[in-house]
């Protein structure tokens, strides 16, 4: 089928002939004339000479009319600040600087589709006072409380009057200079358009391929209808042009209004045709490239086995992917195929395919790296008398760029910092600190350096950086413009990343005021100017497969069309809230709005189908939210619920799903088997050392694990923790209660002194704990979540006295943070010690008149009373993981009744108290639920300790002694499953 431009060209020279050459062909893309400039060469007889007609996008004709330059957006930014600021001389460059890019966009938007007359009566509306009154009258509030609460509005409205001068000025100055921005320059060349058709000697114009259009671009072409100079062709379809309200069809409708004659191009394409649609559902966005390249590499299979290839390879417009969502355009060409079976030749795919959208700049490693170090700078720790200090995860994302390791001396230099950070568990690091790590490497004396947050700094120092990679790149360069003079060497793509980054960082040095602005100010200007740079792809322009954009697909026809990211946001894309003209304000005054935007997706569109014949449409399922989708397009729903059933014996829909499931990990159960060195080595742990109640605890969760950290000490490399964690946390709370009771050991303490601490005197210990403390020494308090931790510390410690003030009648500190031990025979020939930390013993005197000796655990994590409460059997605590807390509490009663005639607990216990009749309890104070006082744990079976205490001790010890028997059986293999140890004896 003759696609819709080499029509356009056929009918052209079928006219005009060698006066062809006397046209302005006006096309809506660059890529569409690209192809029309074939085309019309195909009409041309070998040998033949002809005179090319001037052949150029919209864009293009409207800088021919209007005489204009377009400069670069730093420059129209800082010459709108300049104009702005007559009007508004309290503004910052600070203070612009964010809102700067939307105002020129809003100018460039008000230009493209208002008279300037129509622009400045939409500014005078928005001044009017009474728009605060007629908004108010429209909620249902009281009139006085909406002024009242909208007092900024007054602000708001003296911005716009200032906006209509800014606007009004700004556009003079500029094309007094003969430069502007895209919509002034449609605007200048609307206003002279009589004036500038005679300056270029222009006879004929052609518009063709035109549907959506800004209002000027319309006006400017019915206009040059109506002087008769000027002919359209379009493109369009009866199935949506007929049909009053569909998307597709509703800027046609629109132009059919003042150009009856559109209906002559009306043309039956959709349905009249075989089109197959398959439309693809993926598990995931990145997918989607996958299945392209899949898709490829069959299509090309298919080409070489029929002894179509070289046919396929001279084939103007076989296949065009389009990318409504650019960010695959990455990903995609890592898909795309490199080998093909029946043939040697590498990377056909590759050698066939063009790009013509670019690759933009703020997807690149480069632009990362700039970001990064924009982030150092601005989290740098500033204290009056020292150095500016680096936050650790700035420096590791810096260290651990692919560009700081890109040969081995590099790597190793990375390696070396990050491993000296990960040691030394560095929050916040010197400068000279990293220098020295890094041996004083050029490319790091230019990053980490401190800029002090001023902009000749910055500029200065990322042009040292972009010098360091272009060295990095190529050794013998020394700048990056002489990196960049190799451009087609192994590293062209970064040496032309240099010189784009050099050439903005130079611009901006030009353009910037003398004077210093603030960091985050210049970081706006420099990414925003590199955001909007795009890298072109060299490649040939009309190669049979052409990955484009959306919009660059406007005019042409392709056999195969492939539409990636075919979700609701990205096909049509997502209502756009950046504009700062209200949504109801545009309406009113014919702005465009995000519907104008899926109106012209729409017709992009369906346009493809007008030739095509076969359509791949990939979407993303929405179903898993992981996956990164939205809901199917509407489009997609369009092709299968109207479209196909209207059509079915022309229009055939396959729809299939492709899941590219995660790889499945095998949980294997681990299992060592325990030969006599391991038993051994176990023993030899069991003797060398006392064991913990948590050890024990860990063993019965999962043995494997208490190999590793218990018995052959396997260390993980901690990872660096800059907020506090629940482990953490739990050791400032502990340090601090220490801190605070340690006075009152050996004192009897009333309800008034657990009262009489003050809110100072807890932040003053837990602030001494931070410090004095090795695993907290580092933490920062100043703000965020450790700031909010630090003050919930200070509120549960002060709610904790209080409870303890309610809980007794006194309390006799006894012991705090005091380690107890005690052997227990296993077999003849192996003891251990088995030992314990108690946060606190006391001896408290309950409100009943009766008294306990306790040994006291606090716990700041969860747990579940009736793991403790319910009264179970000791059996139960080996066999299930959730009791094994029972097991610390257990240990630490038997400890403590084993120590009781030490000297140092019998020096504090009051003389007339017999121990042997006392009562001991061991329990928790659980920090999350401090209103449930003491909790402590229940056995069924356990001897009383205090009639019958040596049952006990025995009663314990068997407990201890088969835990430890299980250890070392060589029946019983190491796994990471919990063991099923029996006891001999339940007492």
């Amino acid at each position: 089928m003759e696609a819709f431009l080499e029509s356009v060209a056929k009918k052209l020279y079928e006219e005009h002939g060698n006066k062809i050459s006397r046209l302005h062909i006006v096309l809506p893309s660059k890529r569409a004339c690209v192809y029309f400039k074939h085309y019309l060469g195909e009409m041309m007889n070998e040998g033949q000479v002809l005179i090319a007609p001037v052949i150029v996008s919209m864009e293009g004709f409207a800088r021919i009319l209007a005489h204009l330059q377009i400069p670069d957006s730093i420059t129209l930014l800082f010459d709108l600040y300049k104009t702005f600021l007559k009007h508004h001389e309290e503004i910052t460059l600070d203070k612009f600087a964010p809102l700067g890019s939307a105002i020129l966009r809003e100018f460039n938007m008000i230009d493209n589709n208002l008279t300037e007359e129509k622009a400045v009566e939409m500014f005078e509306y928005l001044e009017d006072a009474k728009a605060i009154d007629r908004w108010a009258e429209n909620l249902d509030k009281d009139h006085d409380e909406i002024k009242q609460k909208h007092q900024p509005l007054t602000e708001f409205l003296s911005f716009w009057k200032s906006l209509r001068e800014t606007y009004v000025e700004f556009r003079a100055n500029l094309l007094e200079r003969k430069i502007g921005y895209g919509g002034l320059a449609f605007r200048t060349a609307f206003n002279r358009l009589e004036e500038a058709v005679k300056e270029e000697g222009i006879e004929n114009v052609i518009f063709a391929g035109f549907s959506q259009t800004s209002t000027i671009e319309k006006e400017l072409i019915l206009k040059l209808v109506d002087m008769g100079i000027a002919k359209t062709y379009f493109d369009c379809d009866a199935y949506y042009l007929d049909q009053p309200h569909h998307e597709a069809g509703l800027f046609l409708q629109d132009f059919k209004k003042h150009q009856p004659q559109l209906e002559d191009f009306k043309q039956e394409h959709i349905g009249k045709h075989k089109m197959d649609v398959e439309i693809i559902q993926v598990s995931n966005i990145p997918t989607q490239a996958k299945v392209v390249g899949d898709l490829l590499q069959k299509e090309l299979d298919g080409l070489i086995s029929e002894n179509r290839l070289e046919e396929f390879t001279h084939k103007l417009n076989h296949t065009a992917i389009l990318l409504p969502d650019e960010s695959l355009l990455q990903p995609l060409l890592h898909s795309l195929p490199d080998e093909l079976e029946g043939t040697k030749e590498k990377d056909i795919a590759a050698k066939n395919t063009n790009i013509t959208m670019g690759f933009a700049f703020h997807q690149t490693p480069l632009y990362e790296l700039v970001e990064s170090i924009f982030n150092l700078q601005e989290n740098l720790k500033r204290e009056e008398g020292k150095v500016a200090k680096a936050y650790f995860r700035d420096v590791v994302r810096i260290v651990r760029h692919p560009y700081f390791q890109r040969n081995v001396r590099d790597k190793e230099i990375a390696q070396g910092i990050l491993k000296q950070i990960q040691q030394e568990k560095h929050i916040f690091l010197e400068f000279e600190t990293l220098l020295e790590w890094s041996d004083q490497s050029p490319l790091y004396r230019a990053v980490f350096f401190d800029w002090e947050e001023k902009h000749p700094a910055a500029i200065r120092q990322l042009k040292r950086m972009t010098e360091g990679l272009a060295k990095v790149f190529k050794n013998e360069a020394r700048t990056p413009e002489e990196a960049g003079a190799d451009l087609e060497g192994e590293n062209a793509f970064e040496n032309e990343l240099l010189l784009k980054l050099f050439g903005t960082l130079n611009r901006l040095d030009e353009v910037l005021p003398p004077e210093n602005i603030q960091l985050k100010t210049f970081r706006i200007f420099l990414l925003e100017a590199l955001y909007n740079i795009t890298m072109p792809f060299t490649g040939f322009p009309i190669a049979p497969i052409q990955i484009m954009g959306m919009l660059e697909s406007r005019s042409l026809d392709f056999d195969h069309v492939i539409v990636l990211s075919c979700n609701e946001g990205k096909l049509p894309v997502k209502k756009s809230v950046e504009s700062i003209i209200p949504f109801d304000l545009k309406s009113l005054f014919g702005l465009p709005t995000f519907k104008d935007n899926d109106k012209s997706f729409a017709y992009t569109f369906y346009r493809l189908m007008h030739r095509a014949k076969k359509m791949t449409l990939i979407y993303t399922d929405s179903s898993n939210e992981l996956t990164g989708g939205g809901e199917k397009s509407r489009f997609l729903l369009q092709i299968e619920k109207e479209l196909a059933p209207r059509f079915r014996d022309m229009i055939s829909v396959k729809n299939s799903s492709l899941a590219m499931p995660l790889p499945q990990i095998k949980n294997e159960l681990v299992e060592i088997k325990k030969d006599e060195a391991l038993i051994d080595r176990i023993k030899e742990r069991l003797t060398e050392k006392p064991i913990s109640p948590s050890s024990i605890q860990k063993y019965l969760k999962n043995p494997l694990q208490f190999l590793e950290d218990v018995v052959i000490k396997l260390e993980d490399d901690d990872e660096i923790e800059e907020e506090l964690d629940f482990r953490t946390f739990g050791t400032l709370l502990h340090g601090g209660l220490e801190l605070l009771l340690k006075p009152f050991v050996g004192k009897t303490m009333n309800a008034e002194q657990w009262t009489a601490f003050k809110k100072g005197e807890i932040e003053l210990a837990l602030d001494r704990t931070i410090r004095e403390t090795k695993d907290l020494n580092y933490f920062s308090l100043e703000s965020g979540k450790n700031y909010l931790l630090f003050q919930i510390a200070q509120k549960l410690t002060a709610d904790f006295f209080t409870q303890q003030s309610k809980e007794f009648s006194k309390v006799k500190i006894v012991a705090l943070e005091d380690f107890y031990h005690s052997e227990i025979l296993i077999t003849p020939d192996l003891k251990i010690k088995l030992a314990g930390q108690a946060d606190r013993v006391d001896l408290v005197w309950k409100h009943d008149g009766s008294m306990a000796l306790r040994v006291v655990d606090y716990k700041t994590g969860n747990f579940t009373k009736k793991d403790l409460e319910s009264k179970i059997g000791i059996q139960e605590v080996l066999d299930d993981p959730k009791k094994n807390k029972i097991i610390q509490l257990l240990a630490y009663k038997y400890l403590l009744l084993k120590n009781l005639n030490s000297s140092k607990l019998s020096k504090v216990l009051p003389p007339h108290v017999d121990v042997s009749k006392l009562k001991i309890e061991s329990g928790f104070y659980f920090f999350r639920k401090l209103n449930d006082g003491f909790i402590q744990y229940k056995l069924e079976g356990e001897p009383d300790t205090t009639t019958e205490r040596e049952a006990f001790f025995k009663y314990t010890e068997e407990f201890f002694r088969t835990i430890v028997l299980d250890m070392i059986s060589e029946d019983k293999n190491i796994s990471e499953e919990a063991p099923v140890i029996e006891l001999v004896n339940e007492y």
